[in-house]
């Protein structure tokens, strides 16, 4: 893991400065009512190893945080995950596209603000594009190891809801409605 924390401090804080909601970093540990909240972001590795480079669409970025409604003050401390090198298999840390940085920083705030005044703020900001088409590595993901990935608890999800399903490898077998017009299945496929 490593700690964002002070990279998106001063734009968390500029964000809420209107709504007067004081912000401050705390150490998750030292938390003691916590929430969180996951944003998967695009992120870059390098390797200090073997020097192989690569970006993730599939990063991740959690902030845990504890935000008292009496008295508007906002206590966080925020971290992303580290990847495994494909090729040496070294732990590599991450960086932050300094837009990603925006982008969850105002989404977080605008959370806040909803949670504490029940504004609702679209925000401007969109995730960086990617046209990346490799699989998610989960055993090289260390988010999806602790448990903290959104790409694979949205899998695991789905798996839970509808089995372990390979669609696109099965026949599927419709039904003409014209010569099957009298029966039960005329509208649907199997």
């Amino acid at each position: 893991m490593v700690d964002i924390s002070q990279l998106i401090f001063d734009k968390i804080e500029s964000e809420l400065e209107d709504y007067s909601v004081s912000v401050r970093i705390q150490n998750s540990s030292r938390l003691a009512r916590k929430f969180e909240r996951g944003y998967k972001c695009k992120l870059k590795f390098d390797c200090d190893e073997c020097y192989r480079n690569w970006n993730s669409a599939q990063g991740q970025v959690t902030i845990y945080y504890y935000l008292d409604k009496s008295t508007e003050e906002l206590e966080f401390n925020a971290e992303t995950y580290r990847q495994q090198c494909s090729k040496c298999l070294s732990w590599c840390q991450p960086e932050l596209y300094i837009n990603e940085l925006n982008r969850i920083s105002e989404q977080f705030a605008h959370s806040v603000i909803n949670i504490l005044f029940g504004i609702k703020k679209k925000s401007n900001a969109k995730p960086t594009e990617s046209k990346m088409t490799n699989p998610h590595q989960k055993d090289k993901c260390e988010a999806c190891i602790l448990g903290k990935c959104s790409v694979q608890n949205e899998k695991d999800n789905l798996e839970e809801l509808f089995g372990n399903l390979n669609l696109g490898s099965q026949n599927r077998n419709y039904i003409d409605s014209e010569s099957e017009s009298n029966s039960d299945y005329s509208d649907e496929y199997y």
